[in-house]
C-alpha cells in the first residue's frame, strides 16, 4: 500500500470513530428540564411533548440539541448560572425574567385543583374561602408561589407522583397540577392506590404561558431566542407542530 493510499485509510478510520457531531458545523445547545410528563420525560417518545418541539424548531435553524434532566429547581440554577444554555417548559414571572430570556409562547397550560371526591370543596374558588387548607404543590414551580400569595398553605415536592399519593393518603386537602400531568402520573402509580375517586375542581386555578428560556449567562441568548422563535414559526407554518400535538396527544382546553 502507497503512503498516500494508507493516508486516505488512517483518515476515514478517524472519521469513523469521531461522534458525528465532531463532523458537522451545526452548533450545539444543551438545555435542562425537569420529569413533567406528558410535556418533557426520559421514558417519553422523543422525551416528550416540549422536548421533541423544542428539538425540531432548533432543528430548522441548523442546530443540534441536547437535553438533560433535573430536579426543577436545579434546572433553573443551571441555566441561571450558564451552565447550560436555557431551560424547556417554563412559566414566565418577573423574577425569572431577571435572569432568563423568553421564548414566544409555545403553549397554555391550565393549572387544576384535584381533591377526593368527598372533600367539601367544589370550586376552584374555595381555595379562598375555605380555612386552612393544604394544597400538594410542584417545588419551585410558579403556582406554588401563586398559591402562597394568596394565603394558601403549601405542601411541596419533587415530582408529581408523590403529591397524588399524599392526595390518597388523606395528607393533603388538593393538589395543583395541569389535567394531563394527572392523568399520565395516575395511569402509572393506580394500581398502589386505594381506590378513591377524585374530582377537578373548575375553572382553571390559573391559565400559563408555556415557553423555552435562555440564560442570559449566555453572551448568545438573544441570538438563542431569536432562532428558536423563527423555528418555531416555521414548524407552526409548515404542519409540523399541529402533528406533534396529535402524536402526543396533547388536547387544548
Amino acid at each position: 500500500m502507497s503512503i498516500r493510499q494508507h493516508s486516505v485509510l488512517w483518515l476515514l478510520v478517524v472519521g469513523l470513530l469521531l461522534p458525528s457531531r465532531a463532523l458537522s458545523n451545526q452548533p450545539s445547545i444543551e438545555l435542562s428540564t425537569l420529569e413533567w410528563a406528558p410535556y418533557t420525560g426520559r421514558d417519553l417518545p422523543e422525551l416528550g411533548f416540549m422536548s421533541e418541539v423544542t428539538s425540531q424548531a432548533f432543528s430548522h435553524m441548523g442546530y443540534d440539541v441536547t437535553i438533560r434532566f433535573r430536579p426543577w429547581l436545579r434546572a433553573l440554577q443551571e441555566a441561571k448560572e450558564g451552565k447550560v444554555d436555557g431551560v424547556i417548559a417554563i412559566y414566565k414571572n418577573t423574577e425569572r425574567e431577571q435572569y432568563l430570556t423568553f421564548s414566544h409562547l409555545v403553549w397554555e397550560v391550565n393549572e387544576m385543583l384535584i381533591t377526593l371526591a368527598e372533600h367539601p370543596m367544589q370550586s376552584s374558588q374555595d381555595i379562598h374561602h375555605l380555612n386552612n387548607l393544604t394544597v400538594g404543590v410542584l417545588r419551585g414551580s410558579l403556582s406554588a408561589e401563586d398559591l402562597r400569595q394568596d394565603g394558601v398553605r403549601v405542601s411541596p415536592v419533587t415530582n408529581e407522583a408523590q403529591n397524588i399519593r399524599k392526595l390518597y393518603a388523606k395528607r393533603l386537602d388538593a393538589i395543583i397540577t395541569p389535567k394531563e400531568v394527572f392523568n399520565y402520573n395516575y395511569q402509572t402509580i393506580k394500581e398502589t392506590l386505594p381506590p378513591h375517586a377524585t374530582k377537578l375542581l373548575k375553572p382553571a386555578y390559573k391559565s400559563y404561558p408555556l415557553h423555552v428560556a435562555f440564560g442570559q449567562h449566555n453572551p448568545n441568548h438573544g441570538k438563542l431566542v431569536e432562532d428558536f422563535n423563527r423555528g418555531l414559526a416555521i414548524i407552526k407554518d409548515n404542519g409540523i407542530f399541529t402533528s406533534l400535538v396529535e402524536k402526543h396527544h396533547m388536547q387544548q382546553d
